[in-house]
């Protein structure tokens, strides 16, 4: 008899030891913290001093997270199960991919004043019809660098790109080097076909033979040096390319103009959305996102910052005033073909 009530008593202390560990973990009375902010984002993409001030300013401990591709972004959020972060800074077709699947929180943008001062032509996208998910940030363009001594054509295209004997440094990411051979090939396409995606790597197997980099950082070194006369450039590296040798000219493609757009997206399960709200606010304070595209060179969504921003090239503030005149040339990056067929045709391209 004693045998049984040892056990009866024994599993009674099991049963409220449980109770006592689920109580604990899930005590509705139990704190959040609610001074904090969790941002996923590329490293060194915003400045310091701006989120010292915000913490100053406001108490919230901002804790940053950092990835380096779009793709590690959606890596990472996949094993995570989309939590942990509050806000994430992404390009435009990440956003659309997240969007998709249901793993963001519409804007409400009764909280925020930021919508009109932004440039209209970067809102209301395809990615993002209403911008219902995001908040374009900073952005920037595809240009051609080149030596005018050599290259003496007016109105550069994609022919250029993908069809002349200029010694050339091209893009080193697949999905862009698909979407503008596609572009060159077909005009704008929404998917390849298998016959479509063999031709495109035809295209760029040919293209190799002019090409000395896949890397558009090594521009620079190589125009400077003479290897290259010819280069496919985002607007950021325009300014330290041009310091370095000012005899180096810029233009945008006649016929597309490719371009990105990094934008601010609030996580769907988001456990800071107040403070996101307030930071969300002070980053697009003018002199608070000029702070960012001077550490990060790039144009700010807002026209209004680039009074406070550091003085560039005249080259990169005439391709703003030419973008606004040619709103219907933007293009932007899909993945219009299967992720690993793309790298695949881009590996046997540099093989």
């Amino acid at each position: 008899m004693l045998k049984y009530i040892r056990g009866f008593f024994i599993f009674c202390l099991f049963a409220c030891m449980i109770g006592t560990i689920q109580f604990i973990t899930n005590n509705p009375f139990k704190t959040k913290k609610t001074n904090e902010l969790n941002i996923f984002v590329y490293s060194d993409f915003l400045d310091v001093d701006m989120i010292d001030s915000f913490e100053q300013e406001t108490g919230i401990k901002v804790n940053l997270h950092f990835f380096i591709s779009n793709e590690e972004l959606l890596a990472k959020l996949k094993i995570t199960n989309n939590k942990g972060y509050d806000l994430l800074f992404l390009a435009d077709y990440a956003g659309k991919i997240l969007a998709e699947k249901g793993d963001l929180q519409e804007i409400d943008k009764s909280r925020i004043a930021i919508l009109d001062r932004i440039y209209p032509f970067l809102l209301n996208k395809d990615f993002d019809p209403g911008n219902i998910f995001s908040i374009p940030y900073v952005w920037e363009c595809s240009g051609f660098a080149y030596d005018p001594n050599i290259v003496k054509e007016n109105d550069l295209t994609l022919k250029h790109l993908f069809d002349s004997p200029y010694r050339k440094v091209m893009t080193g990411d697949p999905i862009e080097s698909i979407n503008f051979a596609a572009s060159y090939l077909y005009g704008d396409k929404d998917h390849l076909t298998t016959d479509e995606e063999q031709e495109i790597a035809s295209l760029l197997k040919k293209q190799k033979k002019t090409v000395e980099a896949y890397a558009e950082f090594r521009a620079k070194d190589l125009m400077v040096a003479g290897d290259a006369s010819f280069a496919l450039l985002k607007t950021p590296h325009l300014d330290s390319l041009k310091e370095e040798n000012n005899s180096i000219a810029f233009a945008l493609p006649k016929d597309y103009i490719y371009t990105s757009i990094e934008n601010v997206v609030l996580c769907k399960q988001a456990e800071n959305v107040d403070n996101a709200y307030l930071f969300l606010n002070y980053i697009f304070k003018p002199e608070n996102l000029a702070m960012t595209v001077d550490r990060f060179p790039c144009f700010p969504a807002c026209p209004d910052a680039l009074e406070f921003s550091d003085d560039h090239h005249e080259s990169y503030l005439q391709s703003i005033e030419e973008i606004k005149c040619r709103k219907e040339d933007l293009r932007f990056f899909y993945y219009i073909t299967e992720k690993d067929t793309a790298h695949k045709i881009f590996v046997q391209t540099k093989a």
